[in-house]
This record gives C-alpha cells, sequence and structure tokens, in this order.
C-alpha cells in the first residue's frame, strides 16, 4: 500500500530490474500514480515505451543522436527491421496516449500501462530467447476503503480486459485454423498434380 491509493502484490515490472533498472522504475511509477494521477501516469507510460525503444535501438546496432526523439527511434526501428510491428504499433499508441488524453482519464491510463506490461514481457523473451514466455497482467488495486464507485471502475476495467484477450486468443485460433486449411487444400492439390503426373507417364 502507499500515499496514492492502491497496492499491487507486486509490480508488473519487477522482472525488467536485471535488465533495466530505470525502465522497471518508470513502469512502477505508472502503477503507482494511477489511481490519484492519470495523467502522470501515463507521462510516466510514455517514458517507459520511449526509454525501451532507443534499448531496443542500442541491442540492434542503431546509432542515434542527442536530437534523435521519440518518432524518429521508432521510425529507425521499423526501417531497420529491429522489433515487431505489433511492438512499434504499441509504441506508437503510447506516445500519443500522453500526448492527447489530457483530461485525466483513468481508463487510457490503465490501458497504457496493460501495453507497457506488454512490451516489458515481449523485452524480457527477446532478451532471454524465450518466444513463448508469458506473465500475467496484475490491474492495480484500490485500497479496502476506497470509495465503491472506483472499486467497481475497476473492476470493470479488468473484465473488459479479460474480454478482449477471450477474444483475440479466439481470432488467433481461427486464424491459425484457416491456415491449416489453406495447407491442407494446397496439399491436396500438389498431391493431386503429382498424381496426374504419373498417370501420364504410365500413359506413355
Amino acid at each position: 500500500m502507499n500515499e496514492l491509493g492502491f497496492v499491487t502484490p507486486a509490480s508488473n515490472f519487477e522482472h525488467l530490474n536485471e535488465f533495466d533498472g530505470a525502465l522497471a522504475a518508470l513502469g512502477g511509477f505508472a502503477e503507482r500514480y494511477f489511481v490519484d494521477d492519470a495523467n502522470t501516469a501515463l507521462i510516466k507510460t510514455r517514458q517507459f515505451a520511449e526509454r525501451l525503444s532507443v534499448i531496443v535501438a542500442a541491442r540492434a546496432g542503431i546509432d542515434l543522436t542527442e536530437r534523435s526523439d521519440f518518432i524518429d527511434v521508432l521510425r529507425r526501428l521499423r526501417s531497420e527491421g529491429a522489433a515487431p510491428r505489433d511492438v512499434l504499433d504499441m509504441m506508437h499508441t503510447l506516445r500519443k496516449h500522453a500526448v492527447h488524453a489530457l483530461d485525466g482519464e483513468r481508463q487510457a491510463a490503465f490501458d497504457a500501462i496493460r501495453l507497457c506490461h506488454r512490451l516489458g514481457i515481449w523485452f524480457r523473451a527477446t532478451v532471454t530467447n524465450q518466444p513463448g514466455l508469458t506473465r500475467a497482467f496484475v490491474p492495480p488495486r484500490a485500497r479496502e476503503n476506497e470509495a465503491d464507485a472506483l472499486q467497481a471502475q475497476i473492476a470493470e476495467y479488468t473484465a473488459k480486459l479479460n474480454a478482449y484477450e477471450a477474444e483475440r486468443d479466439r481470432i488467433v485460433a481461427r486464424a491459425a485454423e484457416e491456415a491449416e486449411a489453406r495447407l491442407s487444400a494446397e496439399e491436396r492439390a500438389r498431391l493431386a498434380e503429382e498424381e496426374r503426373q504419373v498417370m501420364e507417364e504410365l500413359a506413355f
């Protein structure tokens, strides 16, 4: 528990300490500001994404100048193929969140922290060469004596997140099934063509 009014069993970003302490700290700050200061939380999520982009660029051997701003770095990462498209899209989303969400919307802050968590897992998986790595996201929780409305709002965000992930998994599974079906059709066509060629040869 802390003075800002929420607790988490453990930060979603502590695991990044072994790679970059400042990156872990920025994620932790976003979590701590989530309840009382959504705008500051959003700023921290942008800083998290910006720092991560520079770290990824350095690991890829991309030379940056002191004048390279966040969007410049993202463009270099894309042009050099240094990060997957979905990762770069998440970084762009965090950059825009901090610029446009000026009214302190807690939903935007919640979504941004979730994106940072996903980026952190991707980074760890990349560094440790564990492509299938997963870690559960732990939503920030209000204090027990916090207003019921806030408790309900956070519960609503969590439910939306779970529904989104379930839908995403369904779409991914369906895409995999469709891809397998296409491969099966291609394989059948290939076998049919081979059989036709054999029959033509036998005919002579």
